[in-house]
């Protein structure tokens, strides 16, 4: 409740500032709809960093991957216009999300708050160019030790349409990205299926910025991946995450981390 005060807030202080710049859309727009913009693009980035779980496990801080959007992404949402609405509106119809009620969601808004992916997956897998321990040499898969952490916006829209919802959420997973409407999911890499990876996504919303757009770019993550044990046969790994699409397109990036 707290943050949602700091927000609304910030919106408040936008408004009543002057600026030389274009303002943003006035707030009193009614999008109807849970989600309000969805990324679109064709690859992913990879962003390392270390000691985001908050503390050591087994004595070491374990590095975070963070799946960002490349420079090539763009937004489509209710502000959009011409084919680029319509590509929204289809994603709407896709997921049949029309009439949102404004419980446990905003329907009033300045600009897209709940913000996914635009893009469906069925997988997610990470390998390492360096043996990880004795069960996961140089090339092979660690998704059954490497877990996805994200929102999700899937089960909403299923509750919404009177679907019965199915996926875990689970505490401890990793999350700090701001205001954001959405289920948690935390998963292993392994388990998860087409309906885990459908509108997914962290979008940081938390920016006075006017050209919000940008900002959204930069902060939006698709995912993040952690792991579950510590390797034993060396600290430093060059990992390479794919994920492959539901029309079978896949996205690769690569990153360098090391246990400290």
């Amino acid at each position: 409740m707290k943050r949602l005060l700091i927000y609304f807030a910030i919106i408040l202080s936008i408004l009543g500032c002057k600026s030389d710049q274009p303002p943003i859309p006035i707030p009193t727009a009614d999008t109807d709809h849970y989600v309000h913009g969805y990324w679109i693009y064709d690859n992913i980035d990879l962003e390392a960093h270390i000691g985001a779980m908050g503390g050591g496990k087994d004595g070491y801080y374990a590095p975070v991957l963070k799946i960002k959007l490349p420079e090539s992404a763009y937004i489509v949402s209710y502000l959009s216009a011409g084919n680029m609405l319509e590509e929204y509106l289809a994603l709407c119809r896709k997921y049949d999300d029309f009439g949102y009620p404004l419980l446990n969601g905003y329907k009033i808004v300045n600009r897209p708050i709940n913000v996914f992916s635009g893009i469906e997956f069925s997988s997610v897998d990470i390998v390492s160019d360096t043996d990880f321990d004795e069960e996961h040499p140089a090339g092979t898969s660690l998704a059954d030790i490497a877990m996805l952490s994200t929102w999700w916006g899937m089960p909403y829209l299923d509750r919404h349409n009177k679907r019965n919802t199915r996926g875990p959420y689970a505490d401890g997973s990793w999350f700090e990205e701001g205001l954001q409407i959405g289920m948690q999911l935390f998963e292993r890499l392994c388990d998860l299926t087409p309906y885990h990876l459908s509108v997914i996504g962290m979008q940081d919303i938390n920016s006075s910025d006017e050209y919000w757009q940008v900002n959204y770019k930069r902060n939006f993550c698709v995912g993040a991946i952690t792991f579950s044990q510590v390797p034993t046969c060396g600290l430093k790994h060059t990992f390479t995450v794919t994920m492959t699409t539901v029309d079978g397109r896949k996205f690769e990036a690569q990153a360098k981390v090391t246990w400290y």
